[in-house]
């Protein structure tokens, strides 16, 4: 088994018994003289992306030893989630990823707002006082702002906040305030301030001279500040953070109206963006890791749309990588991080082009893992029936194989490029292996060799058996 503790790679077509093989030798580790120390020194993560690995007995691992995440984007209500931590979900270059932030003015907002946002920490009651501050801020200083400003802010509290409150105690006096901030609002777009540029509000002076509020507007204000705590305390991290970049909008704009075009295409897909992946992921502080996840956790994104079977990859793979990594800096390494991805080429596929921001941050994120990861003690093992498709950075870094049948000529030509000790003999067998046989060759192993990998029980084995017409039709 050392030869785990490199890079593991099994290639072959499908029906050829790489998925059988792959589950196999972890089986085999799972039940080995290691075992004990084994799940209480080691993680393991499996991308699955077809669903092979969902069985009651995958592995022969029970429930106590591995979790199984059904990522069901057709059926929400169906749906597991995945925990990714604050600070992977928050780091920029992902988030304006996954935003298609554009670079020259989408990018720059993105980044001065997570800026403010991280700085914050989640603490409600400075995010409140932020956002009252923005509004103090746009009365005070009517006679330079866009149009109509405070009816952005006023939306934003009423459509994406309000919900939190409608059914408590607190839901009169919200309604009052709406009110108020209706009234408020009115005031200013009708001109009706006096001479010496005040607003007055119910008969009593609110605002007025330079940025002085009143007695009465302080009071308000507090209120005000009081509810939005409420209501972010009630938010998940999605609503939060859409609900703040909106507020940061009305900021960008409020004294800049250019801006307002570029970054309403940006918000609707910051919308759309956050509300799908708030149905599929739960963003918590990195504490809660541990008791998240087990020894043994296998994703399933059989059923999940493309965007998802993009994004959540990266993010668990460099949520792991960064915990393991953090772990290992500056000590001898006492655990270790396994993340196994099956039909690899859905992720770590070559760039066919520059433009493809999302597959060369894709990218660039699993080559650091390939080239630094072992130092570290993170470990790698993929499964593929397109090698050919696999970067070919990726495929240099690789170090030993299970090569089931094989037939393309392109798949061919990148195995035998990249394996130097595959003899010639070996190489010409791959076209013609049989269901379950490989050849093993690379560091681990003196010289080619030839095996066969008998299939485990239909109770233990992933699913994926050829499907035999003729039972179906008896």
């Amino acid at each position: 088994m050392k030869f785990l503790l490199l890079i593991l790679v099994f290639f072959g077509n499908t029906g050829s018994g790489k998925s059988n093989t792959l589950h196999m030798l972890y089986s085999k580790l799972f039940d080995s003289k290691y075992k004990t120390n084994l799940f209480e020194r080691s993680s393991f993560f499996i991308f699955d992306f077809n669903g092979e690995y969902r069985g009651e007995n995958i592995f022969g691992l029970n429930e106590s030893r591995r979790r199984i995440l059904n990522i069901n984007t057709r059926e929400i209500k169906k749906s597991d989630k995945v925990f990714i931590d604050k600070d992977t979900f928050l780091d920029p270059d992902i988030l304006i990823m996954l935003f298609d932030a554009k670079s020259g003015t989408q990018a720059p907002f993105l980044l001065n707002a997570l800026k403010k946002y991280k700085a914050n920490d989640g603490n409600n009651d400075e995010l409140a006082g932020i956002e009252v501050g923005l509004l103090r801020k746009l009365l005070s200083d009517f006679k330079h702002t866009t149009p109509n400003i405070e009816e952005e802010w006023i939306e934003i509290f009423e459509k994406s906040l309000y919900k939190y409150v409608k059914n408590s105690g607190k839901a009169q006096i919200v309604r009052k305030k709406l009110i108020d901030l209706k009234e408020l609002q009115k005031i200013k777009s009708t001109g009706n301030i006096t001479a010496s540029n005040t607003i007055y509000f119910k008969k009593e002076r609110f605002f007025y001279q330079g940025e002085s509020f009143s007695s009465l507007a302080n009071d308000f204000f507090g209120d005000l500040k009081e509810i939005l705590i409420y209501c972010f305390d009630c938010c998940d991290e999605f609503e939060r953070l859409e609900v703040f970049l909106a507020f940061q909008k009305i900021f960008a704009t409020a004294w800049n109206n250019t801006l307002t075009d570029y970054l309403g295409f940006l918000f609707n897909r910051i919308t759309n963006v956050l509300r799908d992946l708030g149905d599929v992921i739960i963003v918590g502080d990195k504490n809660e890791f541990k008791n998240y996840y087990k020894s043994v956790n296998i994703i399933s994104f059989l059923h999940s749309n493309l965007t998802v079977k993009r994004v959540i990859p990266m993010l668990v793979a460099k949520m792991i990588y960064n915990k393991q990594k953090n772990a290992a800096s500056g000590t001898n390494i006492k655990q270790t991080t396994h993340l196994i991805i099956d039909e690899a080429h859905n992720i770590l596929g070559s760039v066919r082009s520059k433009s493809d921001y999302w597959q060369n941050k894709r990218l660039v994120a699993f080559e650091e893992i390939v080239k630094e990861g072992r130092k570290f003690g993170f470990f790698l093992t993929i499964a593929s029936q397109r090698p050919a498709d696999i970067s070919p950075t990726i495929m240099s870094q690789l170090h030993n194989f299970f090569i089931h049948r094989l037939v393309n000529e392109k798949d061919l030509a990148m195995i035998e490029n990249t394996m130097p000790t595959l003899d010639r003999t070996s190489f010409g067998m791959i076209p013609s292996l049989g269901q379950g046989e490989t050849v093993l060759t690379g560091r681990a192993f003196p010289i080619s060799i030839f095996a066969h990998v008998s299939h485990a029980s239909k109770e233990y084995r992933p699913k994926s058996d050829d499907i035999v017409l003729t039972d179906i039709w008896k």
